[in-house]
């Protein structure tokens, strides 16, 4: 997932899916690999960043969760 740009004071989320099984060991959350965050590229006050997840993980901008 890539995200642009990134406004100041805006976070993204990192989270598990809710239909997930509670009891599910963190090493199976990973085992499509690691979560990779990269600084694309920066302007002035604008970031530009790219996440890569396992596929079992949501990746959301803050102001999509309600």
């Amino acid at each position: 997932c890539s995200y642009s740009p990134v406004a100041t004071g805006e976070s993204i989320l990192i989270d598990i899916p809710e239909d997930l099984d509670p009891s599910t060991p963190i090493s199976a959350l990973f085992s499509g690999g690691p979560i990779e965050v990269r600084v694309l590229s920066h302007k002035a006050s604008t970031v530009r960043i790219g996440i890569e997840a396992p596929m079992c993980l949501d990746i959301l901008r803050s102001e999509l969760v309600a």
